[in-house]
């Protein structure tokens, strides 16, 4: 087993602490930015898909947050059973909303009933597995959790390709932003 080693000044890493800390708040500070502003949209227009994709948002910041230990640091600062128990939830979460987005956004029910009931399953699966972390563990957990993303993922995204093959030109739009954060997920 290899353990990667390597030396820094003091300097160097008050550096690479102070980028990160930058870096982290504007992620975060955009991310809540486009919170209340497509919050503010769904108060305007009441279209559920804005409150769809708000949950969504919401759901995988804390995911992040707790993921590098923002959550922790910030909203939970006392609670470490808190901070160790809900990364699963909110990923599988974030899965949840993500799909009720796409269901209704792309209008599954009408444009394709077939897709529509796959990605049903999907959301009862991840209802189910929401609580997995307080009842298997971290581990087995974060294996469910993965299985869930890699089914939700790939489904929606067949889902609006049908959809947009279907000549529903929203789908074209969906089709690119799923594609930038496809391709943001394998980069990062």
């Amino acid at each position: 087993m290899l353990f990667p080693i390597s030396l820094h000044f003091a300097s160097q890493i008050t550096e690479r602490i102070s980028f990160n800390v930058l870096f982290n708040g504007l992620y975060f500070g955009i991310m809540l930015v486009m919170l209340f502003f497509n919050l503010f949209i769904f108060i305007s227009v009441r279209d559920k898909s804005y409150l769809y994709y708000c949950l969504y948002i919401l759901s995988f910041v804390i995911f992040l947050g707790g993921y590098s230990g923002i959550t922790f640091q910030y909203l939970w600062p006392n609670n470490s059973w808190l901070a160790n128990h809900t990364t699963s939830f909110f990923w599988i979460l974030t899965y949840a909303f993500a799909i009720q987005f796409a269901r209704n956004f792309l209008h599954l029910k009408e444009n394709s009933p077939f897709f529509d009931t796959i990605l049903k399953y999907v959301l009862y699966t991840c209802v189910v597995f929401l609580f997995s972390e307080f009842i298997f563990g971290y581990s087995i957990s974060v294996q469910i959790s993965n299985i869930i993303h890699s089914v939700a993922v790939g489904m929606i995204f067949l889902a609006a390709l049908l959809t947009y093959k279907k000549k529903y030109k929203p789908a074209k739009f969906f089709i690119l932003g799923w594609s930038f954060l496809l391709l943001a997920a394998i980069i990062l």
